[in-house]
């Protein structure tokens, strides 16, 4: 048995790419790099602009439920149209984790 904090879910780009053209085909995927690691996420670089982040472990895949079950709430609540349909806002430039 491994640790809890361990990653349980496996993800490269080849499984990332078939996920997001499955759930998402209009994307119109044409290219996938892989973004960053943690432990707790794998996040990949689409096209030159979107980013998708993938869950590593069981908890992080609950929490984002959860997270997705809450934004539009909070969203329509202060007015935000992007929080109100369970996105997030782009930076460029930015490193996040």
């Amino acid at each position: 048995m491994g640790n809890v904090w361990d990653a349980n879910i496996a993800i490269d780009a080849a499984m990332a790419a078939r996920l997001i053209e499955h759930q998402f085909p209009k994307v119109g995927l044409k290219r996938i790099n892989l973004l960053s690691v943690s432990r707790d996420n794998a996040a990949f670089l689409v096209n030159e602009a979107l980013v998708f982040r993938f869950p590593r472990r069981q908890i992080v895949v609950d929490l984002i439920e959860r997270k997705v079950r809450l934004l539009p709430l909070i969203g329509q609540s202060v007015g935000d149209t992007a929080l109100a349909g369970g996105g997030a806002y782009a930076l460029q430039n930015a490193v996040l984790f």
